[in-house]
Order: structure tokens, then C-alpha cells, then sequence
């Protein structure tokens, strides 16, 4: 059985937002943090049977498995999960501990090419460390939201969001690229669209799979933004322990979107993440899941990617929903206007 800790969800903040939302960028920004035990995605290596976009008055039911996953996020030992670089001190670990881990995870990156997720050796899970803290950073759970809230009282929900035409640009730099594990755009999954079908939140935008499939790809990737970011919005904002965060307002002041952040989820700021605030905006490396870029042309890209036709269907669906109404205003800065 969980303790308590993971039954209430005391130390755990859950960072979830849509695919190509900034999420690996900030989720390390949280690890750089040395209270901080970091779990990258670990609800891709090891999936919840649970629906992605449950209904929140079924939260009862799908307590119990919520509550277990969080128990065992401390002991999974899988590079993908715990190894994620860049790696960073911890208060919790000793100097040669964490060069032992560091060793360990870079083996563990070898083998898994043969054999899938080889533990990272001399791993360390802080449990017996007072103020650790849990980030668990997903980009399939955010439907799932609403419902973690609610049947893990003390846990903190950072709900990450990024400009509707800056997730679409990127998703179709990624098919472009052959980036992700599946081939399937994410214009054909009618998950969401099921989900929602026939409920008030599928009531109020009139949505109908069939209707959906008549709709171009890009037009289902904006409905797609919009459901399930108002849905996870509309069923956590109450919880008092949520907060909503602009992506495009953290790459326009890091530092001090972050320290805000922090004291929202009870962690102080420190020196180490303030450098790695200051390494990873001021510096820029390839690679299509790099955290290391120009946090305000990443966000902005889209503009020279877009042309205006699709930049306007999309807006005209994103205009009708809530959780899209600062989009609607936000301007870029100056030197990256067209």
C-alpha cells in the first residue's frame, strides 16, 4: 500500500502540458533544483491503464492506481526516467555518490540500446530526506489532471501551455523530422474528441467525431489544444493548488516567471538553477528535444513557419475557447515581429 506522503500527494508537483510545450525545457528547470527528484515521462515507460482524459466524476475509481504510481515514481531506476541530462547536484547526495550515479546513468544509456531500459546503477531515491520534493513531468497525463488533484489532496499541479500555432508548428517539424516513435499524427488520434463527445465541455463547442473527420489535420491539432487544455484547466482551477503557466511568459522573463513559480510550489530559489536559467537561454544546441536554446525565438518560430491561412484557422478556433483568450492579445517582443 502507499504511504501517506503519496496518498495525499505531499511533495509531489505534477508538470504536465501537451506534446512540444516547453515541458522538457521547464521540467529541467525543476530538476535543476537540488531539493528536487526529478521522473521524466515516467508515464510513457511504464503506461496507466487509467483513460488519458478520465471524467472527473469518476476520480474514485482511478484513486488507488494514481496513488500506487506515485509511490513507486521513487524507485524507477530507468535512464529514460531518472537519467534524463542534463544531471544536476542534489542536497541529498553526496559528491561521489552523484558521480557514481552519473557514471551509472551513462551505462545504463549504452546497454539500453540492446537491452530497453537497463536500470541507472547507484541510484539514489532520497527517501529518507525531509524536503525532497517529486516533479513529475508528463505530456500523455495532462487530461488526467483534474483527477490527480482530486485524489491527491496535497499534491501541486503546474499546467504548462504554449501558443496553439507554436505547438502546431512544432509537431509538424517533428513529423517532418521523423522525431517521435510513432508515425501516427497527432491529427488522427480521436481520443480527445471521444472523450468529451456528448459531456458539457463536448456540448459547448458541438463536438462530434464524425464532424471532427471532415475537419483538415491542422484544424483537429487546434480543437485537439483547445479540449484538452480547457478540460484540464476547468477541472483543477478550483483545487487551489494549480497553476497555469504561459510559455511564451517564462521564455520572455525566465528568472522571474521561475521564481514565482517556485514559491507557488514551495521551493525556494538557489544558485544552481539560477545558472542553469542563465546556460541554457544564452546558449543553443541542435537537436529536436534540446533544452538548450533561445527561449523567446523557440517560442516565436512559428511565425516564419505558418503562413497566414493556417495561422488564422487556427485562431479562429482557439478564439472561442477560454483557456486561449491571453492568446488572442499576445504580441511577440519587438525584434522578433515579422
Amino acid at each position: 500500500m502507499p504511504d501517506r506522503d503519496t496518498v495525499t500527494g505531499d511533495g509531489y508537483i505534477l508538470l504536465f502540458g501537451m506534446p512540444r510545450s516547453g515541458t522538457t525545457w521547464i521540467g529541467k528547470l525543476f530538476d535543476s533544483h537540488p531539493d528536487v527528484l526529478y521522473r521524466h515521462e515516467p508515464d510513457s515507460w511504464s503506461p496507466l491503464a487509467m483513460p488519458r482524459d478520465p471524467s472527473l466524476d469518476d476520480a474514485a475509481d482511478h484513486a488507488r492506481e494514481l496513488q500506487e504510481f506515485v509511490a513507486r515514481l521513487p524507485d524507477i531506476r530507468a535512464q529514460r526516467v531518472a537519467g534524463k541530462r542534463p544531471l544536476f547536484a542534489k542536497a541529498y547526495m553526496s559528491t561521489p555518490r552523484a558521480r557514481l550515479m552519473d557514471v551509472g546513468v551513462e551505462f545504463a544509456r549504452v546497454v539500453s540500446r540492446f537491452y530497453p531500459d537497463f536500470p541507472v546503477l547507484f541510484h539514489v531515491n532520497a527517501r529518507r530526506y525531509a524536503d525532497r520534493r517529486i516533479v513529475w513531468k508528463s505530456i500523455n497525463s495532462l487530461g488526467r489532471l483534474g483527477t490527480a488533484l482530486t485524489v491527491l489532496p496535497e499534491a501541486r499541479g503546474v499546467h504548462l501551455l504554449r501558443h496553439p500555432c507554436g505547438y502546431i508548428a512544432s509537431v509538424n517539424r517533428g513529423l517532418a523530422g521523423n522525431s517521435f516513435s510513432s508515425a501516427n499524427s497527432n491529427s488522427e488520434d480521436y481520443g480527445i474528441f471521444a472523450a468529451v463527445e456528448g459531456t458539457p465541455l463536448g456540448e459547448r463547442y458541438g463536438i462530434a467525431i464524425d464532424r471532427m473527420k471532415t475537419l483538415t489535420p491542422v484544424e483537429r491539432l487546434a480543437w485537439r489544444w483547445v479540449l484538452i487544455n480547457e478540460k484540464a484547466w476547468r477541472e483543477s482551477r478550483d483545487a487551489g493548488r494549480y497553476h497555469c503557466v504561459y510559455y511564451e511568459d517564462v521564455c520572455r522573463a525566465p528568472e522571474t516567471r521561475l521564481r514565482a513559480l517556485f514559491d507557488a510550489c514551495g521551493l525556494s530559489w538557489n544558485e544552481q538553477t539560477a545558472d542553469f536559467v542563465a546556460r541554457s537561454t544564452r546558449s543553443a544546441r541542435s537537436g529536436y528535444y534540446s533544452v538548450y536554446k533561445d527561449p523567446e525565438i523557440s517560442a516565436w518560430r512559428w511565425r516564419e513557419e505558418l503562413d497566414a491561412d493556417t495561422v488564422e484557422k487556427v485562431m479562429a478556433i482557439v478564439a472561442r475557447s477560454e483557456i486561449g483568450a491571453p492568446y488572442m492579445t499576445m504580441q511577440p517582443p519587438a525584434e522578433h515581429a515579422r
